[in-house]
């Protein structure tokens, strides 16, 4: 099946207050833009294969704590 776009978007959420019964979590949208936890800025990337995709990431940044480390990661 194809999806509605070719794109996904990660949204990692941490529960950093710790309260009783909230847990760590995110979301991973597939063939969508998740307009309501991603920023709007969109890195395109060609992919080799149709059975999974693999991404290189050059830096992150989760809040104010960039992340500058190449890493190459495969969603199947």
């Amino acid at each position: 099946d194809q999806m509605e776009q070719p794109l996904f978007t990660v949204f990692m959420a941490r529960n950093q207050e710790r309260k009783e019964g909230a847990v760590d979590g995110g979301r991973i949208t597939f063939g969508g833009f998740d307009n309501g936890h991603c920023d709007s800025k969109i890195n395109y990337v060609s992919i080799n294969s149709k059975e999974t995709w693999q991404i290189k990431i050059d830096d992150f940044a989760i809040g104010k704590q960039k992340m500058k480390k190449s890493y190459s990661e495969v969603i199947t």
